[in-house]
């Protein structure tokens, strides 16, 4: 009888311990479960915060173009003049002139003055004698002056001008009809007398472009937009 008991005793002992180890091991997985969850949320968290700080950096990239001041130039005036009177000196004027406005900006708001940007017209800076339009005696009379011929350059930037929509605050017309524009379209150029002024009345900045080739003038308006976010 005692021998039985010492050995219903032992299978006791013998399964109390068993469930320990095998509860232990529980817990230690559980344990280790946890641990991982654990870390499994944070690298799912590391991978989402890389995921945010990447589309930020993207958007910053994007805001960056911005603040370069990358633009689009989008046209909103053009016109062109036929040059018809080809001399040396003329075309060679016009040339002068237009290297003076080319790539010329104006800001919101503020006036430009053809006298201002090209200046004054002198044998110092390059100008030639050409055929020039003046009144003599209350008639108009063909003559010569330096920087003879730029009228054309102004003429057709005036009617770019009125394509652009911009305003007008000073213009004069020939004392007779030129040839490359029709009658009220031209504007003649003297220092100091005649001058050719608009205002920039868009909101953004905008910028002429000036083509001198073979055959033609042209001039044209660009608007300088800031470029949308793609």
């Amino acid at each position: 009888m005692k021998n039985k008991l010492i050995y219903i005793l032992i299978i006791f002992l013998a399964l109390f311990v068993s469930c320990s180890i095998f509860e232990g091991e529980d817990h230690r997985t559980t344990g280790k479960d946890h641990e991982q969850k654990e870390d499994n949320n944070i690298n799912i968290g590391s991978i989402f915060d890389g995921d945010l700080k990447i589309n930020r950096s993207v958007t910053k990239g994007k805001g960056k173009d911005q603040k370069s001041g990358k633009i689009d130039e989008v046209e909103i005036g053009h016109f062109q003049t036929p040059l018809l009177d080809k001399s040396e000196p003329r075309v060679h004027n016009i040339k002068l002139a237009a290297k003076k406005l080319d790539q010329y900006k104006v800001d919101p708001g503020d006036e430009f003055s053809f006298n201002r940007v090209v200046g004054k017209r002198t044998s110092e800076k390059g100008y030639e004698e050409a055929p020039i339009i003046i009144l003599e005696s209350g008639s108009p009379e063909n003559s010569e002056a330096l920087g003879g011929g730029i009228c054309q350059l102004s003429s057709t930037l005036y009617n770019a001008v009125l394509k652009a929509n911009l305003k007008v605050t000073e213009r004069h017309p020939h004392s007779k009809k030129v040839s490359y524009v029709d009658e009220g379209q031209d504007a003649t150029i003297d220092f100091n007398r005649y001058d050719l002024k608009f205002i920039n009345t868009r909101d953004k900045p905008i910028t002429l472009k000036i083509r001198v080739k073979e055959d033609t003038v042209s001039v044209f308006i660009y608007e300088n937009r800031l470029r949308e976010n793609e």
